[in-house]
């Protein structure tokens, strides 16, 4: 199915299926990206990010609050389609989405759709997955092999070492990482907190000039100030409870 379309230069609330996969995943990807390369080491330290608010974190507060709006975006999307061939077919143009993020390097626009399609409410409904078209369910099934959780994200771990910028990574996975290091080792090496610890300090240094190697050389892509108005402020968003009582009623339990 072709999802190609000029999106609308009015004001008018967007319809994302005018919207062809590549220019969602582009206009996502400009907006994390900005967000991306304004992360300063004083947001990585303290796990800010995990307090309070995020105040202490804006940025990767912003990133997290996109990450979780696309994901449930995705997962909304599929199941207000009522019939299966609708819901396929959204399915279909989400993996495609997935594979643009790919091909943008965009491994945390990645990992959202990809969430979406794992999620209980999307995993469950077997009547829509077996309608989705072979090479579809071929290209998602390695891109999850890429995005694997084993051995601490190795796999992906491993492309984002091999590829060149620009390129985006999981903001996660340096997340977990933070978390580890900080977690897993005191600050001070004397219970009168005279010696610090400069191996800790090293290892978060480390993690954060990882993150830093993304940040070299930008994108290259035009904003559309309607898509990313709908991005920002127009996508359709069920809770966890009402997308799994939908997708209950979209295909009922065997």
């Amino acid at each position: 199915a072709e999802y190609m379309g000029a999106p609308p230069t009015t004001a008018s609330r967007l319809d994302w299926q005018s919207l062809s996969p590549i220019q969602i995943a582009s206009q996502i990807t400009l907006i994390e990206s900005r967000f991306y390369v304004a992360i300063g080491p004083s947001e990585c330290f303290g796990l800010k990010w995990s307090k309070g608010d995020g105040a202490g974190a804006p940025f990767i507060a912003r990133m997290i609050s996109l990450f979780n709006r696309v994901s449930r975006w995705v997962v909304t999307e599929i199941l207000k389609q009522p019939k299966i061939a609708k819901r396929a077919a959204a399915l279909a143009y989400f993996v495609d989405v997935a594979e643009q993020f790919m091909v943008l390097k965009n491994f945390n626009g990645l990992l959202a759709v990809l969430a979406a399609l794992s999620s209980a409410e999307i995993h469950r409904l077997k009547k829509t997955w077996v309608k989705l078209p072979e090479d579809r369910a071929s290209v998602l099934s390695s891109l999850r092999v890429l995005i694997s959780r084993e051995h601490n994200y190795k796999t992906m771990r491993e492309a984002l070492r091999q590829a060149t910028p620009p390129l985006l990574p999981y903001l996660g996975m340096y997340l977990t990482d933070f978390t580890f290091a900080s977690d897993g080792n005191t600050d001070f090496l004397t219970e009168d907190k005279t010696v610090v610890s400069f191996a800790k300090h090293s290892m978060l240094g480390k993690i954060y000039r990882q993150m830093q190697t993304a940040k070299g050389t930008s994108y290259e892509i035009r904003e559309d100030t309607s898509i990313v108005r709908f991005i920002e402020h127009e996508m359709d968003s069920l809770s966890n409870e009402e997308a799994y009582a939908l997708s209950l009623l979209r295909e009922s339990r065997a």
